[in-house]
């Protein structure tokens, strides 16, 4: 049997392998091997292609268990498509609806320089690192889908910035309820052990630990830096500056400035865990942040240290200028004790 011969067999008698929910459906051949397959009822189209088929038919000359599988391609096709519909449409109404949106909103952490981002999408800087704003449609851990929140829609809530990022900080879903945890217990949780102390409810913190900010879901957990005055909360346990380097957008992990390990050095091991050990999905930055206590402000940490090396600069000239100076005085010193001695 030919390619075109199949595919016109398969065409005409498929419903004999259909659901009956199928009887009233128009099957006709396509392009490139292809049935499409619509409802009168439906603005949805399905195509089937059927190379695979026809190989196997090919194979075994067999074909019922082809005509079985092809039937079974198109029901689940169909059903997939009208899910998609039927979520498009729930959604529709869901995001027309402020007072239900509230309770759904989140947070997600990413860096301009890593990520593409919408012009229309609403954010909130974050040092170098941008918080963005969605609505969490997840159904289950495995399945995760959220709706960007742009200023299209905060236009047709009536909503300024500022009230979405207020509504946004109350939601009280695991998503959005931040964790603050030890970095080896963290470790030990996800080996099976027992999940660790939420350390942000302590008085204060060892300050050469090593600390992990996600939150209870363990999913674009690192955004949990965006909640208010966060970041001046972990200064606060630490009693000092530290720093944030970006492991995945689904923590963030703390290292107090100690003087243990230098800018650089954290900004290579960044690098080479972004390269060697995290999906491209999931990375959030190479860039490591500064948490000043003092000043109470989020930088970068490579422009601290420019800062400062800078700084060192001008010392260190002025330095130079002053010994230079205090060398001149000195030989017009000894210049003139010699002339002295000379003409004694």
């Amino acid at each position: 049997m030919k390619k075109e011969e199949f595919i016109q067999f398969v065409a005409k008698n498929i419903k004999y392998h259909l659901p009956s929910e199928f009887k009233d459906f128009k099957i006709e051949v396509g392009k490139h091997m292809g049935l499409v397959i619509s409802e009168k009822k439906s603005p949805n189209t399905i195509r089937i292609y059927l190379d695979e088929a026809y190989e196997k038919f090919m194979e075994n000359k067999n074909i019922f268990p082809v005509m079985e599988t092809v039937a079974n391609n198109i029901t689940q096709g169909w059903h997939t498509v009208e899910k998609i519909r039927d979520e498009k449409r729930q959604a529709i109404e869901f995001v027309n609806n402020y007072a239900e949106v509230k309770k759904h909103l989140q947070f997600v952490l990413r860096d301009p320089d890593f990520t593409e981002i919408p012009m229309n999408q609403i954010k909130t800087e974050l040092g170098s690192y941008v918080a963005l704003y969605e609505i969490n449609m997840d159904k289950n851990d495995a399945e995760h889908i959220s709706i960007p929140i742009t200023d299209k829609l905060t236009k047709r809530w009536g909503i300024t910035a500022d009230q979405l990022y207020q509504d946004t900080i109350k939601v009280q879903a695991a998503w959005n309820q931040p964790l603050l945890a030890d970095l080896l217990e963290m470790g030990t949780y996800l080996n099976g052990g027992t999940r660790p102390d939420n350390l942000l409810s302590a008085d204060k913190i060892d300050d050469t630990g090593l600390y992990v900010l996600t939150n209870y879901k363990l999913y674009n957990g690192a955004a949990m830096i965006a909640h208010d005055e966060m970041a001046q909360k972990i200064g606060n346990l630490l009693q000092m500056d530290y720093y944030i380097l970006p492991s995945t957008v689904h923590e963030l992990l703390v290292y107090p400035d100690n003087g243990v390990i230098s800018i650089t050095q954290l900004q290579e091991m960044v690098k080479s865990v972004n390269a060697t050990d995290v999906l491209p999905k999931d990375r959030l930055s190479d860039k490591v942040l500064f948490y000043n206590q003092q000043e109470r402000r989020l930088e970068l940490a490579t422009e601290r240290e420019e800062y400062f090396e800078d700084k060192t600069e001008d010392t260190q000239e002025k330095k130079e200028l002053a010994e230079g100076k205090d060398k001149s005085e000195s030989e017009k010193k000894e210049d003139k004790s010699l002339k002295f001695s000379i003409r004694l």
